[in-house]
């Protein structure tokens, strides 16, 4: 009967370690569900940024690319002929 009853509380201990466990274990969830859709949004962010200023590095085409592909076969058949 002692045995059981010792056992019983050794039982109930380790029942509430596992609960308390369990109960950081869901905060740390939360918590990282929040850092999630903040870094969500700061990759949004950052892609649109990165999206305007590749838009400002690049130069400006001066003539399409079909233009460029026509000039390129023109003077090629200009140097043979």
């Amino acid at each position: 009967m002692v045995r059981l009853e010792a056992e019983n509380r050794a039982l109930k201990t380790e029942n509430e370690a596992l609960k308390r466990q369990i109960e950081m274990l869901r905060e740390r969830i939360r918590e990282m569900q929040e850092e999630r859709v903040f870094l969500r949004e700061r990759i949004l962010n950052l892609e649109r940024w990165l999206e305007e200023e590749r838009a400002r590095a690049l130069p400006k085409p001066r003539t399409s690319l079909g233009e460029s592909i026509r000039k390129l076969f023109k003077r090629k058949r200009e140097e043979k002929g």
